[in-house]
């Protein structure tokens, strides 16, 4: 599958991964972090870049039963051992992200705890409206 807005328009050309020490992933739910960065994840360990995953919402949810919280979150954990990388968690309550204050405030604070030479956001194209704050 093309996404034709970025990849028409622009020759892919290998990512420079190396040139960077510390990586911030921003990602709604922790699950987004092994299915869309697990590879970019794995690499940056080979190269010995340390790696950190904040996750900006608790996802909870209205629709799901709580109980299912605790073990979804014990299901999620194991990736980011096996993958080396550090997980901050929940930042905003509920699963849908919003562009406010809020969330600019405690992304910033991240950045300015974590000090990235990278940070990988998601994608505004995709059509899951939680994923394009």
């Amino acid at each position: 599958m093309t996404n034709t807005r970025s990849e028409s328009s622009a020759q892919l050309r290998p990512f420079p991964l190396r040139d960077y020490r510390r990586v911030l992933i921003l990602a709604r739910r922790e699950e987004d972090v092994v299915y869309g960065c697990g590879g970019l994840i794995a690499h940056a360990r080979e190269c010995g870049i340390e790696t950190t995953a904040l996750i900006l919402t608790d996802s909870t949810r209205a629709d799901r039963d709580p109980a299912f919280d605790p073990v979804w979150r014990s299901e999620t954990r194991p990736p980011a051992a096996l993958l080396g990388y550090r997980l901050e968690l929940d930042l905003v309550k509920g699963s849908a992200l919003v562009p406010d204050g809020v969330l600019t405030l405690a992304i910033s604070a991240a950045c300015d705890r974590i000090q990235p030479d990278l940070v990988i956001a998601p994608c505004l194209d995709t059509p899951e409206t939680g994923h394009q704050a």
